[in-house]
């Protein structure tokens, strides 16, 4: 049995043993670690922060041996204490920012200064969401930090912040801003041998501390009184994508989070933020109160980057020629690598769907079909090889492939979360055969993955979807409307809520039981609600709200109307069995605007 077996409130510090009181986080300190434990009420007002599952989305690192000079340039302002607190590192889409986020976080988790991250991703709901940033970056902080913990706790249960409200300002100040500079103000107290001190605090104690004392210590971290110890970094990826959306509201929120960011300066400069995006809608006072990576394309590539990309086509080229016998290992030579590079022109996505093609079928002769068809050096250099690459995959294919194709990528590129392959023909309207969808996903390979072992499909970068979705391009035979296809997926979420919506889906033996009471709860999720349908409670109206046609079809209308009147309550008890009440009370004021909206709509009328 535990020697703590039964004890509360103790501090366990090198066999020393000391009642602190309530509500204390408590540290043993082992072997140079430190493991912290804290009390079921907090852990439980810490959750309610509900950070954002991010496992879903993994962005691979740089390859080994590139981007060497970028790594050096921040090594070198995270020790440069007089820089600003902000560094922003940004380039064209396609130029590989994401790819050095994703090392970065690897690199600041091996030296144990990873605070926190969040890789922003438009076309998922979560994750392009601004209202969810700052609450899981505060969770992740608080995890990692008792002091922030204590911090964040104290300003949940003085009701300073909520949460589950998406009140951007507060989240920053309250969540991240105040325990931040608290845990400075501490560790300066713990210097000047007061550790027993503030320790010992109870909660009523350290806010007594934060309104006289502590205030003062903050205000000499706001005028540079800093400590020279290590601190954890935080770090946003891709910024440009966060809070895309056409309402009002959408707008309103970026512009809010923007300047929530740019309030980062205000804390103490050892507190280090590194944001990377295009260099697009990005306000001036933000460009003030960073420092400035910018990753240079086209004829202002440094030489580096072409030494990087060089560098990515050898070794990508080497592993595609050990498949291949025949092949030699210097394969296809230095000249063909040279001009490939120079085409590349700094973007490595362009570089990566290069190889992706080539791999898609015999490697010489994919390779020799880029080359003789040319490339274009002009214009969107990006844009040109996805049209190429199209064009190629299918120029022997049946005139009605092109139908086919829009049906199905539409799904892939407007869904909100990444569909599995298994769930992708509930999705495409039409009643498309399985071979038919494999022989356009293997096609698209270049451009398009699907996970070996969760069967997600994934887009592999979003430039592709712009590509798709350009409206300049709606002549093209390839291409996707974004309005006439998200009615499309309205239409088959609708369609399938309407088809599987039952009471007591889960088959609960008694209603009189609370959620939180039914032991075997998320089996039963898990189990009898399917995956497609959980996405269609989810997001049906979000299809709907990037219908922009002046008419909407009859066909979503008499299923909104079916759904309204057979279906409401059971979509409830879903959204309440997946805890997403929150989630439901916005999908009903955004419904019930759309329905606004479309009571205007002649089809509507003529439906009535």
């Amino acid at each position: 049995m535990s020697l703590l077996t039964g004890t509360h409130n103790t501090n366990v510090n090198h066999s020393h043993f000391s009642n602190v009181g309530q509500n204390q986080y408590n540290i043993i300190h082992t072997h140079g670690q430190n493991i912290t434990f804290s009390t079921a009420e907090n852990e439980s007002i810490l959750s309610s922060l509900e950070p954002v599952d991010r496992t879903g989305y993994y962005v691979p690192p740089c390859m080994n041996g590139t981007r060497k000079a970028i790594f050096e340039k921040v090594d070198s302002w995270l020790l440069d204490v007089n820089a600003h607190n902000i560094l922003w590192i940004s380039g064209s889409p396609g130029v590989g920012k994401s790819t050095i986020a994703s090392s970065l976080v690897s690199m600041l988790e091996g030296r144990g200064r990873l605070g926190a991250s969040f890789f922003f991703k438009r076309g998922d709901a979560a994750l392009s969401d601004p209202g969810v940033v700052w609450r899981t970056v505060a969770f992740d902080l608080a995890e990692s930090d008792p002091a922030v913990a204590r911090r964040v706790v104290a300003n949940l249960k003085g009701k300073k912040v909520n949460p589950r409200r998406p009140d951007i300002e507060l989240h920053f100040q309250y969540m991240v801003e105040d325990p931040l500079k608290y845990k400075e103000a501490t560790a300066m107290f713990d210097d000047s041998g007061r550790r027993d001190e503030v320790g010992r605090a109870t909660d009523q104690q350290q806010r007594n501390i934060g309104a006289g004392e502590l205030d003062q210590v903050v205000k000499q971290l706001e005028n540079g009184d800093t400590s020279k110890k290590l601190h954890p970094v935080v770090v946003l990826d891709a910024l440009d994508e966060c809070g895309f959306g056409r309402s009002e509201s959408a707008s309103a929120q970026r512009r809010i989070f923007l300047d929530s960011v740019t309030n980062w300066s205000r804390l103490p400069p050892q507190f280090k933020l590194i944001v990377t995006s295009r260099d697009y809608d990005i306000p001036k006072s933000f460009r003030n109160v960073c420092d400035h990576i910018v990753l240079d394309t086209g004829d202002l590539v440094s030489s580096d980057a072409n030494s990087d990309v060089q560098t990515f086509f050898e070794k990508r080229f080497t592993d595609v020629a050990a498949s291949y016998p025949s092949l030699s290992q210097t394969w296809p030579g230095n000249s063909i690598i040279v001009q490939l590079t120079a085409y590349a022109a700094g973007l490595f996505i362009w570089a990566d769907t290069v190889i992706r093609f080539v791999e898609q079928g015999v490697a010489n002769e994919q390779l020799d079909l880029l080359l003789t068809s040319g490339f274009r050096e002009g214009g969107d250099r990006v844009d040109a090889l996805y049209g190429q690459i199209l064009d190629l995959s299918f120029r022997d294919c049946k005139a009605n492939i092109h139908e086919r194709f829009r049906t199905v990528v539409g799904a892939i590129v407007l869904a909100k979360a990444p569909l599995r392959r298994i769930d992708l023909k509930r999705f495409v309207g039409t009643e498309e055969n399985e071979p038919s969808i494999d022989f356009i996903l293997q096609k698209l390979s270049p451009v398009i993955s699907i996970g070996d072992r969760d069967n997600i499909i994934r887009v592999c970068h979003l430039s592709f979807t712009d590509f798709m979705c350009n409206s300049n391009r709606l002549d093209k035979p390839f291409a996707i409307s974004r309005s006439t296809h998200s009615e499309v997926m309205a239409l088959n979420c609708l369609r399938i809520m309407n088809r599987q919506l039952k009471f007591n889906i889960c088959g609960l033996e008694s209603s009189y039981l609370r959620n939180d009471e039914v032991q075997d709860l998320s089996t039963r999720v898990e189990g009898m609600i399917p995956v497609f349908l959980l996405y269609s409670c989810r997001f049906f109206v979000e299809h709907l709200k990037d219908i922009t046609d002046e008419k909407c079809g009859v066909a979503v209308v008499k299923e909104i109307e079916r759904f309204l009147h057979f279906h409401f309550l059971y979509w409830l008890e879903v959204m309440s069995l997946r805890e997403w009440i929150s989630v439901a009370v916005k999908v009903l004021g955004d419904m019930t605007q759309w329905l606004k909206v479309i009571s205007f709509c002649p089809r509507w009328c003529y439906t009535h």
